[in-house]
């Protein structure tokens, strides 16, 4: 008898393979899109604030410089505490800032909201690569993790193609109100679908 394609890896896990990849990679996006989705919107809100454009580039520069420095730490953290705990408590402050961010009153408040969601978000690029490399099978992991990549390096470009016109039609704060039903779905998937 031939040896199952999903070798190594649990059936049931196997079976719905692909519904993971599907809710890890809306997370990975829904984090990945808004890191330089207010590149396009810094002179409209400095205006609105009352700041400066250089106050206002930390918008963008805090949260990538947050995904850099915590991003390889949370890696670390999830092989200790589990990429799927790991991966659900990234969606929760995700969302949380998200909705904060929407709110926020001055340019010192949405920098700070800005860089705790990169800090929160951070966690779901080595959870979501650790998840999909765990439940594909070596025949079809790079396939997936191809997707992978498609969504980490698309995001942030799809969220400067994305921001002006968003922003030009209903204001820079309807970006992170888009934002919170990607988040709620990927961890509502997330709690359902990913294996421990």
């Amino acid at each position: 008898m031939a040896e199952p394609a999903h070798h190594g890896v649990d059936p049931q896990v196997h079976a719905r393979r692909w519904w993971i990849l599907a809710t890890v990679l809306s997370g990975l996006f829904a984090v990945n899109v808004t890191i330089t989705i207010l590149a396009v919107s810094i002179h409209r809100i400095a205006k609105e604030f009352g700041t400066t454009e250089a106050t206002m580039t930390w918008v963008v520069t805090g949260p990538m410089l947050a995904f850099g420095v915590v991003g390889p730490l949370v890696g670390k953290l999830g092989d200790r505490l589990g990429h799927r705990r790991l991966f659900m408590w990234g969606m929760v402050g995700v969302i949380v800032t998200a909705v904060a961010s929407a709110v926020a009153w001055s340019a010192g408040t949405l920098i700070v909201f800005r860089v705790l969601g990169a800090v929160e978000g951070a966690a779901t690029g080595p959870a979501s690569f650790a998840i999909v490399s765990r439940v594909f099978a070596e025949k079809e992991r790079v396939k997936a993790l191809g997707y992978w990549t498609m969504v980490g390096a698309g995001g942030p470009v799809v969220g400067v193609v994305a921001g002006g016109p968003l922003v030009e039609a209903f204001g820079w704060r309807v970006l992170f109100l888009l934002q919170i039903p990607i988040a709620v779905a990927a961890l509502a998937l997330a709690w359902r679908l990913l294996p421990e």
